[in-house]
């Protein structure tokens, strides 16, 4: 690890502490960051990022740095055998039809609560606010009698130890062992296995090297998988922000649906706190105030669940929760010719992480997106354009 600095969340944590410790043992700097959506400066070629989601997407976004991740669609790409009960990829619409009780998972990581669902209205319920469009696993409810994680790098089993259960770990690592070897998986994630009475080990599940616990792996042996996790990208400009406008599309009921446009940008209303501006809507939003005003995304999610919640005109400012700075010039759309002159169009709120416009209730602005943001948005609507081509041929 000599060169290399492992940039972790400044909140004690065991695990996370543990593989700290043996990464300085082995020669590499350790640095501890609160304030992760606003880093020191940072060696980005020396970085190595070790965190939960939020702290590892943002600081990897802030850095440029790309971060190694399992496909979302893997379980659906591992041979049936591997995989050891029917499984499937479909719309959150569909499932009004599904078979219950069964087990549902977002295909997009946390969008909404994986678990067995008993009915319809309650995978419904949960889902609030999600476009029926929405990618969702669909599985056959099985029961784990032991649960095993085993960190993977290059093809090869680093380490693995079961974390639920008792089974005997040498079979475990011999099914481990095969799926390691799949082309499907990345240079370097983290696999859990369960293992089914009368049907053996399956794969339960992968995520990432950069943010999987240890769940009682040796610290020394998974370093390099998470030293891979992380990568240098020169694939964008550092601090790259998407500006996207979307209008005459058959993809949208109306363009100003905020629980649609959140979802085709993979972003959950509760991971933010809101800043809600120059509003007018064709619904009584007392839960937003009759006034600019900030709210919880928890607030902003539940007047969003209501039927047919549009808002003509109005900014919606993200920025992290707990985060909120005080406000000198309001955010607006009504009038507001900035988003059509000028060079630089950016979230009018200076600390907000991304801007949600509704323009008259005929077109989105989407203004400081990530690049994630942005390709998940395009990916969900190929009409929308960048809103400065927009702004010079249109407005």
């Amino acid at each position: 690890m000599v060169g290399l600095n492992l940039v972790i969340p400044d909140k004690a944590d065991p695990e996370r502490d543990s593989v700290a410790d043996r990464w300085r043992a082995r020669g590499g700097a350790i640095t501890r960051i609160g304030r992760f959506w606003d880093p020191p400066y940072l060696d980005r070629e020396a970085v190595r990022i070790y965190g939960n989601d939020t702290f590892a997407l943002v600081l990897a976004q802030k850095l440029n740095l790309h971060l190694v991740s399992p496909d979302d669609d893997l379980l659906v790409r591992l041979p049936a055998e591997q995989i050891g009960r029917r499984i499937r990829i479909a719309n959150l619409g569909d499932a009004c039809n599904f078979t219950f009780p069964t087990f549902v998972k977002s295909v997009v990581p946390k969008q909404f609560r994986a678990g067995v669902y008993a009915s319809w209205p309650q995978l419904e319920s949960e889902c609030a606010g999600l476009s029926m469009n929405t990618p969702i696993y669909e599985s056959e409810v099985v029961k784990f009698d032991a649960e095993v994680r085993g960190f993977i790098f290059e093809g090869r089993v680093q380490d693995a130890a079961v974390y639920e259960g008792s089974a005997d770990s040498s079979t475990a690592m011999e099914f481990l062992s095969i799926v390691a070897r799949n082309d499907a998986l990345p240079v370097t994630c983290v696999l859990d296995i369960g293992f089914v009475r009368d049907r053996g080990w399956v794969v339960v599940e992968a995520n990432a090297a950069w943010g999987a616990g240890l769940n009682g792996c040796d610290p020394d042996k998974v370093l390099g998988c998470i030293a891979h996790a992380t990568q240098v990208s020169a694939r964008w400009p550092t601090m790259a922000r998407v500006n996207l406008i979307v209008e005459k599309s058959e993809r949208v009921r109306y363009y100003t649906d905020i629980a649609e446009t959140l979802a085709a940008m993979n972003v959950c209303a509760e991971d933010y706190d809101w800043y809600v501006s120059d509003m007018d809507t064709n619904f009584p939003a007392s839960d937003l105030g009759n006034d600019d005003r900030w709210v919880t995304g928890q607030e902003l999610a539940r007047v969003l669940r209501a039927e047919n919640s549009q808002f003509t005109w109005g900014v919606f400012s993200a920025v992290l929760p707990g985060q909120r700075p005080a406000i000198t010039v309001r955010p607006c759309a009504d009038g507001n010719p900035d988003f059509w002159n000028g060079t630089d169009i950016v979230p009018q709120l200076p600390e907000a992480l991304f801007e949600i416009v509704c323009w008259d209730g005929s077109a989105t602005l989407l203004i400081g997106l990530s690049v994630e943001q942005g390709i998940a948005y395009c990916t969900a609507h190929p009409e929308a354009v960048p809103l400065e081509s927009y702004r010079v041929g249109g407005k």
